[in-house]
């Protein structure tokens, strides 16, 4: 008599779609669960998905999984001596599907973005640019700021050890000063962002705002708009409209703060001078790596500078478990 097989049943997968083409392939998912270690997580960067008749997505594809949940988030690489990964958690419990699933459309859906600014208080597409370097873009989840990421060479970001700053902040521990968050992620043309969670669109209240400042915003800045949603509308930019990629299969909208790549910034206003403190009339060449990979830009809107001047310290302190 045959022995019975015990070997577990691996014929079930989870796949992220994330929009646009043609993706960096440093940039990784993990998938995971609660007792993996950082060697045991799984990690996969996004394909481009060949098999549409139209080439608009990728997958992220995790194979030969048992039929149990699996953590889901963002795995950004850190760099310097002893810097451990920085992991952006989205989905606590994800469910394997049969692997024979194949979907239009999948539950879960990532939008890699190229966020520009208005140079003037007209909000008018012509009279746009690409950010300021050494600026801060600041990503807003669920009215709580999830990312914090420096503008680097030709409009790349980097981003902080935001969480731990959070928890060493309240702890007090080791900070020289807490308002001076370094910036060491690996540097990324995109940012990618969550519009559909497990069959959740992350819209209005529990969606994705940004925010852009030439300065590092301080604890306080962050308190104030974290704790009044009114002016966290104010003056941050809500990215909802990317919900027309279910529709449009891409980001062609005419209007508003969400539109295509491939034009932006090819119909600038030359004529427009920019303020003294914004002195970056662009090449549009900072945009062309990205043009034909169907990405949406994100104009926002550039938030005043401080006057008062923050002085900066190195910081450094012991890692706990916040990464």
């Amino acid at each position: 008599m045959p022995e019975p097989d015990t070997s577990p049943d691996v014929n079930f997968k989870i796949v992220i779609e994330v929009a646009g083409i043609q993706h960096n392939s440093s940039q990784r998912l993990y998938l995971g669960t609660e007792k993996d270690s950082e060697q045991g997580l799984d990690l996969k960067a996004a394909v481009t998905h060949f098999k549409d008749e139209e080439h608009y997505r990728s997958l992220v594809e995790f194979n030969n999984l048992q039929n149990v949940p699996r953590e889901l988030g963002i795995r950004i690489a850190m760099h310097g001596r002893g810097e451990p990964p920085l992991y952006l958690p989205l989905i606590q419990q994800l469910q394997p599907v049969p692997k024979e699933t194949e979907k239009a459309l999948w539950d879960t859906i990532i939008i890699p973005v190229k966020p520009l600014t208005y140079i003037n208080e007209k909000k008018s597409r012509p009279e746009s640019d690409i950010l300021q370097e050494d600026g801060w873009v600041y990503v807003f989840w669920k009215n709580k700021l999830w990312r914090e990421l420096q503008v680097s060479n030709n409009q790349t970001y980097r981003d902080t050890r935001l969480t731990l700053h959070r928890h060493a902040r309240q702890s007090r521990l080791g900070l020289s000063d807490p308002n001076v968050r370094e910036a060491l992620g690996t540097a990324y043309d995109t940012i990618w962002v969550p519009y559909k969670l497990n069959g959740e669109v992350q819209q209005g209240a529990n969606g994705v705002k940004m925010l852009f400042s030439p300065q590092q915003l301080s604890w306080d800045d962050i308190d104030q708009l974290e704790s009044n949603p009114a002016e966290l509308d104010k003056q941050a930019t809500s990215v909802d409209s990317v919900a027309v990629y279910e529709q449009s299969k891409g980001f062609d909208l005419a209007e508003g703060p969400v539109g295509p790549i491939a034009p932006a910034l090819l119909d600038q206003n030359k004529e427009v001078v920019p303020p003294q403190k914004n002195k970056r009339v662009s090449s549009e060449r900072y945009l062309d790596r990205n043009r034909a990979n169907k990405i949406p830009v994100v104009y926002l809107t550039e938030r005043p500078i401080d006057t008062k001047v923050t002085a900066i310290y190195p910081v450094r302190f012991a890692y706990a478990n916040f990464f």
